[in-house]
């Protein structure tokens, strides 16, 4: 009966162990790809500065990189898009990226409020 318990425990705890080996690695993986985003709207962003001699502000938001912002200030040289793909992804988590322009710490704010989708905590991918 011991051997089959024990058995049984070993069994439980090494699904466990592969279980969340198997969650880092998910994890891991949905970072790589919010830093990719990231690290891609970085360089639409400049090709959108360098032809309109400054970024989209915040009420235009990334979307300025699809279409000619409506509201303003008017983009002066849009060249666009800037963006290939025909939509704005979401994150890995599905939740939006922050993009803010002035930023509140830096030029630009522009981040993945990570796994827990709150800004300001620990767990945001930053941009910019």
């Amino acid at each position: 009966m011991f051997p089959v318990l024990l058995l049984i425990l070993l069994l439980v705890l090494g699904g466990l162990a592969a279980g969340a080996a198997w969650l880092r690695k998910k994890r891991s993986e949905a970072v790589a790809k919010a830093r990719a985003d990231l690290k891609s709207f970085r360089v639409a962003l400049t090709v959108y500065e360098v032809d309109n001699a400054d970024f989209p502000d915040t009420a235009q938001g990334l979307d300025a990189l699809l279409r000619r912002p409506t509201l303003p200030p008017a983009p002066k040289n849009w060249r666009g898009p800037y963006w290939e793909p025909t939509t704005i992804p979401f994150d890995p988590w599905g939740n939006p990226y922050v993009y803010r322009w002035p930023g509140l710490k830096g030029a630009i704010d522009l981040y993945s409020c990570g796994p827990d989708g709150q800004p300001g905590t620990a767990d945001d991918i930053r941009g910019y």
